[in-house]
């Protein structure tokens, strides 16, 4: 079997496994935070993407192109509370469906994301997990006291597109803060006009699921 073809298969087994495997929704938000969410206004990230912005969030001035982001203070408040949570989105393109899977598998592999972090976001392939990191403190300047920073991160494969929801609270957020940031990452909606595949929230897919061929890009 020549290279080309291993490299396919190799592929074609990772975007297999991960498609069957997890979509459990286990990262899924407290029923109260959802709630919330779903009645909150919407923000377009980009034409086709839009995600929920409840009241007591808005969105901080623009500091890189293509990436938008939401903080925890509501507009009017912008500059006078402390902003304690943020939420930075984007988008990447990829060759097609399969390799924005891939994505997600290495955004997971990469991280050490658990096996539950695999869901289904309107009706597209996504993961959601929370880690704790190092804060990176800046070069000049006061230090931040938060040595740490508990980041969520949220990723669907969407089309031929990966889009990223990027969130970084406190390493003590509570469970209500924690809650409304997944929460708005699963609101993630998607206007694309590709024929969407089949998944569902309530797939359980084949739990267990290993790659045994390794993937090589």
């Amino acid at each position: 079997m020549c290279k080309s073809a291993r490299q396919r298969k190799a592929r074609m087994a990772v975007v297999s496994c991960l498609v069957s495997s997890a979509f459990l929704g286990l990262t899924v938000a407290s029923v109260s935070a959802q709630i919330r969410v779903e009645s909150a206004q919407r923000l377009e990230v980009t034409n086709t993407v839009s995600i929920a912005q409840p009241a007591n969030w808005s969105v901080a001035p623009i500091r890189a192109i293509g990436v938008k982001e939401l903080i925890n203070v509501s507009a009017d408040r912008q500059g006078v509370d402390p902003v304690t949570a943020n939420i930075k989105m984007n988008t990447e393109s990829r060759r097609d469906h399969e390799e924005a899977i891939l994505r997600l598998h290495q955004i997971a592999t990469g991280y050490g994301a658990p096996p539950d972090a695999y869901l289904v976001i309107d009706g597209w392939p996504a993961l959601q997990f929370v880690r704790l990191e190092e804060r990176r403190q800046p070069s000049q300047g006061p230090k931040y006291e938060d040595l740490q920073v508990l980041r969520v991160t949220t990723a669907v494969a969407v089309g031929n597109t990966l889009v990223r929801a990027e969130a970084y609270l406190p390493s003590k957020a509570n469970r209500d803060l924690i809650d409304e940031v997944k929460a708005i990452g699963q609101s993630l909606v998607f206007a694309s006009q590709r024929k969407r595949p089949k998944y569902s929230r309530r797939s359980r897919g084949f739990v267990g699921c290993r790659i045994r061929n390794r993937l090589r890009l």
